[in-house]
């Protein structure tokens, strides 16, 4: 059994802590930042994912962070009919675990995820201000 299979990766951080708030009016594209920080002892390979992905992207989506390292993202609210569109359940997720050992040119790789290590995920929801 590897170190990656039995080991759970530490926290992974952010500001703010669990929600992100868009105001109205939704005609326009709306961004909001966020500060992710890897709190464990080890490197993490971590990805974004939506609910929502008609309104709702990350740039980055998808990353690496050194232990105590921090990532800025830059979440995109696109425009929408708040009249007409279910917003009630929108969120973000973060998905996180260990890189193998010799990822030292911290290169993300999707197939960690699929492989047999510990993920860890975080819930934010997001909210709309009408």
């Amino acid at each position: 059994m590897s170190m990656r299979s039995s080991t759970a990766p530490g926290d992974l951080l952010s500001e703010p802590r669990d929600r992100v708030w868009f105001n109205a009016p939704f005609i326009d594209k709306w961004t909001v930042t966020i500060r992710i920080v890897n709190d464990g002892t080890k490197q993490i390979g971590w990805a974004l994912k939506t609910n929502a992905p008609a309104r709702i992207s990350a740039n980055p989506a998808m990353g690496v962070l050194n232990s105590k390292e921090t990532q800025l993202l830059v979440i995109t609210c696109e425009p929408f009919n708040n009249q007409t569109v279910d917003v009630s359940a929108d969120r973000i997720t973060f998905e996180w675990c260990l890189t193998p050992s010799s990822n030292t040119a911290k290169i993300f790789r999707k197939e960690w995820f699929q492989e047999d290590v510990i993920i860890r995920r975080k819930n934010m929801a997001i909210s709309y201000n009408n």
